[in-house]
């Protein structure tokens, strides 16, 4: 299978540089030389048929340095004028799904350790494992490691399997059984509303922090800057050049959103922290766990 994928990118690149030489191949990249501009490019997972235009993208770099590490994409179709496109490089979003499998893991092991702890404890044990997982993330930068974030995302999610499970059930142990459907849907209710609005309420301070950094950050970009002027920095960004104005500005947007984004994080860390001494006003659930009668009414 490799080497079919090494084939089909050489052939890919191949009929890409045109005017150019194939350095090399293999694997989802190829290098190609045209003289002064070399170009790295990868295709598509989907290999496109012999009608039909193979979609590409990769980085250029020039002698002059015009176009050094600058992005490019070629689609297998024009897009319509509305339309977005997705570009998707590596595995990066499959790193979400550890947080899934902490969750899940936390999920089949609750309800067994609901047998010998209060519900309380395990909702106190995870929020505080989220809030110590969201301190965390408030010191991420563009640079943070795989392994920072598959460590972190599965410890966050194995304290949302702690609260969420031991809170469900507290919320109907008192309940009869005939009022269990409508507790149900209030529950659900109240859960999506109240998601609803922490997701637009931390949306608008990103973008309003966003925006705000960036203010800040821009202050400093100006011709008495010293560091600006210094040779390894106008060898890569000249300011007195448009492309050169663009990409610093394009440095700017990202270190604004990567700040903003950790005052997103300490302003959920703050929320969670403040919810756990709420815990204190549920009632005991060990005994009634114990109770095999009433866990199987709790459960049913």
């Amino acid at each position: 299978m490799r080497t079919v994928l090494t084939i089909t990118l050489l052939l890919t690149a191949s009929s890409v540089a045109a005017r150019g030489s194939v350095i090399f191949a293999g694997g989802a990249w190829a290098a190609i030389d045209r003289g002064a501009q070399c170009e790295a490019l990868t295709r598509s997972q989907r290999v496109a048929t012999k009608d039909k235009v193979q979609a590409v993208a990769g980085f250029s770099f020039t002698t002059g340095r015009l176009h050094w590490g600058e992005f490019h994409a070629r689609l297998s179709r024009m897009p319509r004028g509305d339309a977005s496109v997705m570009l998707q490089i590596g595995d990066q979003p499959f790193l979400l799904a550890t947080r899934g499998g902490g969750t899940f893991v936390a999920m089949m092991m609750v309800s067994r350790l609901m047998n010998w702890f209060e519900a309380r404890t395990l909702i106190a044990t995870g929020l505080s494992l989220i809030a110590i997982t969201l301190y965390d993330m408030t010191g991420w930068t563009a640079d943070v490691p795989v392994q920072t974030i598959v460590l972190n995302s599965i410890a966050q999610g194995f304290g949302l399997g702690l609260v969420f499970v031991p809170l469900s059930t507290a919320a109907f142990m008192t309940l009869p059984n005939h009022l269990r459907t409508d507790g149900t849907s209030m529950l659900t209710l109240v859960r999506n509303v109240a998601s609803s609005i922490g997701i637009s309420i931390v949306i608008a301070q990103l973008t309003r922090g966003t925006t705000r950094v960036h203010a800040v950050l821009s202050e400093h970009i100006n011709p008495f800057n010293n560091a600006l002027q210094m040779p390894n920095v106008t060898s890569s960004i000249n300011l007195n050049t448009d492309m050169g104005r663009a990409m610093m500005d394009l440095i700017v947007s990202a270190q604004a959103q990567i700040i903003a984004f950790s005052q997103d994080f300490e302003l959920v860390a703050l929320v969670t922290i403040c919810a756990i001494p709420l815990v204190l006003i549920l009632k005991s659930t060990k005994e009634a766990m114990r109770a095999p009668s009433d866990h199987a009414a709790v459960m049913e």
